[in-house]
């Protein structure tokens, strides 16, 4: 009887290490694979805007924006959050470029003019592409309250008549799903009409930031700079030519997922154990 029960303790003592054993081997595993999710979200969020490491762009990306004739130059009128909006079309346009910078408007503005025009886009083509210019680590872009900021040193070989700051307006809901997912180091292909847009609050009440009227004229010359540079582009059609990164890009999306399911399943745990022990 004594050794039945000296036994019974012992397996229990066995089954107890071993118990003690395989958790501190699942948390090990849980900890290494939930700082690994979010190490590779972090390299990843940054390595997918990197449009440096783009390699064999499209020969499309060669040539120079392109206008011409307009089609219809018919005024284009739509309103938008308390605004009216008046597009006077001017050219047809195309490009086929690199995306070098972009800025969401969606998230962020100033006034409710902005959301006529969601997105600017900061992009480059020509012998900067072609030559690999855009490749030099000095080369970089920012953007903010509709300007395009660049800079690089003079061994770049780098030139600025080879990049545009473009107002998007968009007003297909896909081809406007297919431009917010744009991203530095992409190659896309553009088309479109260069218009002159008209804003006027139609019901008299303006915010901190805003006008009763505003005007965004379109550049029509490639290469100059300053304030009434950007090209205001009417998107009728959108193609992303290559993605720019794309094991960054879609890892990211993969692994923010994973992260978020997670960190979402150990919060069901923990309190799925606090009501279980009530």
């Amino acid at each position: 009887m004594f050794w039945k029960k000296k036994s019974k303790v012992k397996n229990q003592n066995i089954d107890y290490v071993e118990k003690k054993f395989q958790q501190r081997l699942k948390n090990k595993i849980e900890k290494f694979l939930f700082w690994s999710l979010v190490i590779f979200v972090i390299i990843s969020f940054f390595g997918r805007n990197n449009f440096r490491t783009v390699k064999n762009p499209d020969p499309a990306l060669f040539e120079e924006p392109k206008k011409s004739a307009l089609l219809d130059s018919e005024l284009i009128e739509f309103s938008e959050d308390g605004f009216d909006f008046i597009l006077t079309p001017l050219y047809e346009y195309e490009m086929s470029v690199l995306v070098v910078n972009r800025f969401d408007y969606t998230w962020f503005s100033l006034t409710r003019a902005d959301s006529a025009i969601p997105m600017d886009l900061c992009v480059t083509w020509g012998d900067n592409v072609e030559n690999g210019a855009f490749r030099h680590s000095s080369v970089s872009f920012r953007q903010d309250f509709r300007f395009c900021i660049g800079s690089w040193e003079r061994g770049a070989n780098f030139s600025w008549a080879e990049v545009s700051n473009n107002h998007l307006i968009i007003k297909d809901p896909d081809i406007r799903k297919k431009a917010m997912s744009i991203i530095e180091g992409d190659q896309i292909r553009l088309k479109g009409k260069l218009v002159n847009l008209k804003a006027e609050n139609k019901n008299g009440k303006t915010g901190k930031y805003e006008a009763q009227t505003r005007n965004w004229n379109s550049s029509i010359k490639l290469g100059d700079s300053g304030a009434g540079a950007c090209e205001v582009i009417l998107v009728e059609d959108l193609e992303i030519i290559k993605k720019g990164n794309p094991i960054f890009f879609y890892g990211f999306k993969i692994s923010s997922l994973m992260l978020a399911i997670f960190v979402g399943w150990k919060i069901i745990l923990f309190f799925w154990e606090i009501l279980r022990n009530k």
